[in-house]
């Protein structure tokens, strides 16, 4: 059955039948299913590992081609690959690496890649060339080092190279959007794999949004690098007016128990102008001349109240007033790289006649709703570039990232998420929910990376390093990391001697459905031991400020517990808990708004398409 669907040219299909891991291999690189030949090159070797680069590679799943490179130790692949994708911070770790391995052309590639001249200079000098390591420095303006190789260079009797005057600049291109995977098509999956699994065709996780990004249950296979603790201390141990409609039956119908809104002045003060303007000019007898359209970024900033709308027709002021008055943001900085984004994305330059600037046009979104005005019908609102789907592809970045340890990497993906959402117009009411879910996961994570940072300066203070571990586990995460935050924290306090804490974490790791799985099972032998041992004891040796009976939020700022009852504040944006004395001031999580500010909170949609 394998080899006759392999020939008739569906080797997708044959693959859910593959049993043997080379054949499984073999099948997932022709049907170009990246995810499962990862999985089975773990259990193949470097071979597998090479192959599967090259295909990872032609796709541009650039993620997978590092971590092929890094498997097999390709390092002038994986240098080339990160000057390609303009990942100039992992290309300077790759020039250390060279140094450590005492490679030296590595490191001249490394530093050339990096336009580093004084590294390139250091090769020269430290293999013997003389002579280019004087004509780098030289070239480069490098004086001290320069007559430093001269008089080296004279003591050696080596003769001193000629300098040209004419040299030019060698520099690698500066990158201009630094990106990961290539954007692929999103594709439904098969329904051969959904009865495969014994689900229907019409299952619910079929449906896109936030509740269906998880964190890849492979990548826990790593859970224990990074910056993740080790638990082997044990000893096995978010008006247009409605055209009126028969006004008086309207009346009828409401009753006079209810208030009249007629006296509402709902009109624009340039309307009432137009209004008044024509009705003089029609009392003169005078001619009528047409009126002029406004442009159309005017039209979105009179007519919006998102502020991407205001950002992509320009108006800068108008859309950061605008998210002053909703979420209070009082520190633009991190919304910058996103408003421009909203702008350059609403228009495009067509190059008019010669020595003539280019005329921009205007791209309008396909959702496009019209006024009810006259002289506005027919005018849409600007295309958006933030999209939702991008900020859930950056989400799966960050779960992956905090899964493996790597939780400053973690916390970019997740602040840049937080930036981009208050530009990003949402379509339907499934998407104002994901962009609410999106800040409230963004919330919980960059309290929890905050908290791991915040255990790793109190080495030397026992207490509070128990207070934090446990206030870590009280962040909001998903199932797979609460394991990883909770066998932290037992393995914290069941070394400090605090065996109450030590059992509660336990039991609590034990509840999780995750500990069932083979992989997890060291895991779920050492809780049991753990709760055996702290039932026993059944003392703690320090006493923390944590009660895990009495429900509480974390402070922000201070890392306190703030227990239920307790007054607190909340950041206008994303929502995060403080002590009232923090009001007023800038929050730690976001970053952008004001702490304890009532607003009407984040507009996700444009008033005449809610509801949709």
């Amino acid at each position: 059955i394998i080899g006759y669907l392999q020939d008739k040219g569906y080797p997708e299909v044959a693959l859910h039948f593959v049993q043997n891991n080379k054949s499984k291999f073999k099948l997932a690189l022709a049907c170009g299913n990246i995810q499962v030949a990862m999985n089975v090159a773990n259990e193949l070797g470097d071979e597998a590992w090479k192959q599967l680069g090259v295909e990872a590679l032609r796709q541009g799943f650039h993620e997978v081609v590092e971590m092929s490179y890094q498997k097999t130790k390709e390092f002038e692949r994986l240098s080339f690959l990160y000057l390609i994708t303009g990942n100039t911070e992992k290309l300077r770790k790759m020039l250390k690496i060279a140094d450590i391995r005492g490679d030296f052309m590595s490191r001249f590639h490394n530093a050339l890649y990096l336009g580093d001249a004084t590294e390139r200079m250091n090769v020269l000098e430290a293999t013997g060339q003389l002579s280019l390591a004087y004509l780098t420095a030289v070239t480069h303006g490098l004086t001290e080092d320069a007559e430093r190789l001269l008089g080296l260079l004279e003591s050696n009797n080596i003769p001193v190279p000629t300098i040209d005057t004419n040299a030019e600049l060698l520099q690698p291109p500066t990158p201009i959007m630094r990106a990961e995977n290539w954007p692929l098509l999103t594709v439904t999956k098969p329904i051969l794999s959904d009865i495969l699994n014994g689900g229907s065709i019409d299952d619910d996780n079929r449906k896109g949004g936030i509740s269906n990004i998880q964190a890849d249950d492979d990548d826990f296979h790593d859970a224990q690098g990074g910056d993740w603790a080790d638990d082997d201390m044990f000893d096995d141990e978010d008006l247009d007016e409605k055209p009126k409609k028969n006004v008086n039956k309207d009346k009828e119908t409401e009753g006079k128990g209810w208030d009249d809104d007629d006296e509402l002045d709902l009109s624009d003060d340039e309307d009432d102008i137009v209004t008044n303007n024509n009705n003089n000019n029609n009392n003169d007898n005078s001619i009528n001349l047409p009126e002029a359209n406004a442009p159309l970024p005017v039209f979105w900033c009179n007519s919006s109240s998102h502020a991407a709308d205001h950002m992509a027709g320009g108006s800068v002021s108008t859309g950061l007033n605008l998210l002053n008055r909703q979420i209070a943001a009082t520190n633009p900085t991190p919304l910058k790289a996103y408003a421009r984004i909203a702008f350059l994305g609403a228009g495009g330059f067509l190059p008019g006649l010669p020595l003539m600037p280019p005329n921009r046009c205007y791209l309008t979104r396909t959702d496009n709703t019209s006024s009810s005005k006259g002289n506005d019908a027919n005018k849409a609102y600007p295309n958006i570039a933030n999209k939702v789907s991008h900020l859930l592809e950056m989400l799966k970045t960050a779960y992956k990232s905090f899964t493996s340890g790597q939780f400053q990497e973690a916390h970019t993906a997740l602040t840049n998420i937080l930036s981009a959402v208050p530009f990003v117009v949402a379509t339907s009411r499934q998407e104002t929910n994901d962009l609410k879910d999106l800040l409230n996961v963004c919330r919980e994570y960059i309290t929890a990376i905050r908290v791991k940072d915040a255990m790793s300066t109190v080495t030397g203070d026992t207490i509070r390093s128990l207070e934090l571990v446990s206030y870590f586990t009280h962040c909001n995460l998903q199932s797979g990391h609460l394991l990883l935050a909770l066998k932290t924290a037992m393995a914290s306090a069941f070394k400090n001697k605090n065996f109450i804490n030590a059992a509660s974490f336990a039991r609590r790791l034990l509840e999780l459905p995750e500990i069932n799985i083979d992989r997890n099972e060291d895991t779920k032998s050492k809780a049991q031991k753990v709760l055996q041992k702290s039932e026993k004891e059944g003392r703690n040796e320090h006493t923390i400020d944590y009660d895990e009976r009495n429900p509480f939020n974390l402070d922000c700022y201070t890392m306190k517990p703030i227990y239920k009852g307790t007054n607190s504040i909340k950041c206008s944006y994303c929502g995060s808990h403080y002590l009232p004395d923090y009001k007023d001031k800038l929050c730690v999580t976001c970053g952008i708004s004001t702490v304890g500010v009532d607003t009407m909170g984040l507009v996700t949609q444009n008033a005449s398409t809610r509801g949709k």
